[in-house]
């Protein structure tokens, strides 16, 4: 699954695995209960549409299978250029 962060103003969502209420977002907000600002959690959407608190969208991310492990840069030869010497 790839997510992307979700940002703005403060929402508050349940996560589509552990069913948490989490107000998640990238703006603080000011607490009802004690009037001081509050930074919200992270939360992460899915192409799909589901949200996720962080916790649970870090146990469902999976490698990109589109890029290799094994980069390396060579030159107009064909020769492998060591990273060093980039």
């Amino acid at each position: 699954m790839k997510f992307t962060l979700v940002t703005g103003r403060a929402v508050t969502i349940e996560c589509r695995v552990c069913k948490r209420q989490v107000v998640g977002g990238t703006e603080a907000y000011i607490s009802a209960a004690s009037g001081e600002p509050v930074q919200p959690s992270e939360i992460y959407k899915e192409k799909a549409g589901g949200v996720y608190c962080s916790e649970c969208a870090a146990k469902l991310v999976v490698e990109d299978p589109t890029k290799s492990v094994n980069q390396f840069f060579s030159d107009t030869l064909g020769n492998e250029i060591e990273p060093e010497h980039l």
